[in-house]
């Protein structure tokens, strides 16, 4: 799926270079045990502490976005994965 185009934007060009995102489902449906979305930059694992990440509370959220955060300093915006899941489920009509 295309984070981007789900959120009304234009849907980045698939490159030679370009990586996959690939997120364990939340439990939605049954037949759908992950999504894939391509990225941009190279995605990557995290551990971040609870004092370095802060909810930016006037932030405006697109339709499928949890929230914006500041993690250790850079603005970052969390999906909604489970909502990412449904509308997936949606589209493939099960």
């Amino acid at each position: 799926i295309s984070y981007e185009g789900l959120s009304g934007e234009d849907i980045p060009a698939i490159r030679a270079e370009s990586q996959i995102l690939i997120l364990n489902n939340t439990g939605i449906h049954p037949q759908l045990p992950f999504l894939c979305m391509p990225t941009q930059g190279i995605p990557r694992l995290s551990r971040i502490a609870a004092n370095e990440i802060s909810e930016i509370a006037e932030g405006v959220l697109k339709t499928y976005d949890l929230m914006q955060v500041f993690v250790a300093g850079e603005q970052a915006t969390l999906p909604n994965v489970s909502k990412l899941e449904q509308v997936c489920v949606e589209l493939l009509g099960w």
